[in-house]
């Protein structure tokens, strides 16, 4: 068994998202690399998500070495794109891997002497890249696994199973998969999944946020609900928005965030409803004391997602307010950490919103006491950087 030794040991991440990128998928990877030991190289296209645009300051890069909080940051040219087009997603897709391939070859001709390397995925086409070129320099795969592919993109309607593209998805999850020697998912369900394609070590490996509220603060004036994230069609907060009588209920939605939804959102011009522009996780997370809940919605159950808004939440100690299904609604109601109920049960949420009003300063401080326990037994950061170094520890 090769024990890691902090100094000796040297670690290569291979995703398609790391810092300045904003967004649960950027933020768990930096945060993975920033508490591992020894040295560790991130291998990354520029800076692009969630834009589908190479932010500016980066675009007179083809490759680029940087040093980011000891971290050691080698960024590759992309072709990324948000549009609708089939042709332009699958062609972006094609330029990316490439890139990724070409790049992580150019890497290791020079230096191989890595003792894992942890590649992330979705998506599947770099992961496919990443994957074939550690295996090209027989380097040890741990797959990090944040989402399932193909099947999530099923699950959301953005494939049909049975199509050509499912077919050459479930390929590239086949072969990274076969090609890997540990998984690490961030659900539970994950976790099962993957132990049902190959019997080789799992962790389950949270993106968990560090504590930053362990005071309780007394609720007082109209109930406030914050939402802090994509308005898109998986979080539907227009339908929300059009079908709760916030007014009628003495609350208010505060909404931080962009999307395809922004525009309908700010058109709706409805009394209870106050729009804000995105600030960072950061400030988000400073803000949420001022909340009785945070609003996660779901409006499709996504086989495996466990949102990192429930661990944003905990870290501030604020309620979740979660409407949907899948393992998020579960651990909610299981820790009572808020309330979980259907996403277009939309009478039983504003009955809720009532039956919390009347005993308020009571809920309120349950809610309270049941997240500080949270904090520091299912969703101790420490502990969950601990059980990954652990667990790299014996591959």
């Amino acid at each position: 068994m090769r024990k890691l030794n902090s100094e000796k040991h040297k670690t290569l991440i291979c995703t398609s998202f790391y810092t300045p990128e904003k967004g649960a998928a950027p933020h768990r990877v930096t945060t993975m690399s920033e508490n591992l030991p020894g040295s560790v190289t991130v291998i990354t296209p520029l800076p692009n998500y969630p834009t589908g645009r190479i932010f500016k300051n980066q675009l007179k890069w083809i490759f680029k070495k940087e040093k980011i909080n000891d971290v050691s940051v080698i960024r590759y040219w992309c072709l990324p794109s948000n549009s609708n087009s089939s042709m332009l997603r699958m062609l972006s897709m094609i330029v990316t891997s490439a890139f990724a391939y070409l790049t992580m070859c150019r890497h290791l001709f020079l230096n191989r002497e890595y003792n894992v390397v942890i590649v992330q995925t979705p998506p599947l086409t770099s992961a496919f890249a990443y994957v074939s070129a550690a295996r090209l320099f027989r380097l040890k795969v741990a797959l990090n696994v944040s989402d399932i592919w193909p099947s999530t993109a099923v699950d959301l309607g953005a494939m049909k199973k049975g199509s050509s593209s499912w077919k050459l998805f479930t390929y590239l999850e086949n072969y990274i998969y076969q090609h890997s020697i540990a998984f690490l998912g961030q659900s539970q369900e994950t976790i099962e999944y993957l132990n049902g394609k190959r019997e080789i070590p799992s962790l389950l490996f949270r993106n968990l946020s560090p504590i930053e509220n362990d005071a309780f603060f007394p609720k007082t004036g109209k109930i406030r609900i914050i939402y802090a994230g994509l308005l898109g069609i998986a979080q539907d907060v227009l339908a929300i928005c059009k079908n709760v009588d916030l007014e009628a209920l003495n609350a208010e939605l505060h909404i931080y965030g962009d999307g395809n939804q922004k525009n309908e959102i700010l058109k709706l011009d409805k009394s209870g409803v106050v729009y804000h522009e995105p600030v960072s996780k950061k400030e988000i997370q400073r803000l949420m004391a001022n909340y009785d809940f945070s609003l996660i919605p779901l409006r499709t159950y996504i086989f495996g997602a466990f949102p990192s808004k429930i661990t944003a939440a905990v870290a501030s100690a604020i309620p979740v307010l979660f409407l949907g299904e899948g393992e998020g609604a579960k651990v909610v109601s299981e820790l009572n950490i808020g309330k979980s109920l259907k996403f277009d049960d939309f009478d039983s949420l504003s009955k809720y919103l009532i039956i919390y009003r009347e005993n308020r300063e009571v809920a309120a401080r349950n809610f309270y006491d049941n997240l500080r326990e949270a904090q520091l037994k299912s969703f101790d950061v420490a502990k969950n950087h601990q059980n990954l170094i652990n667990f790299l520890r014996k591959l």
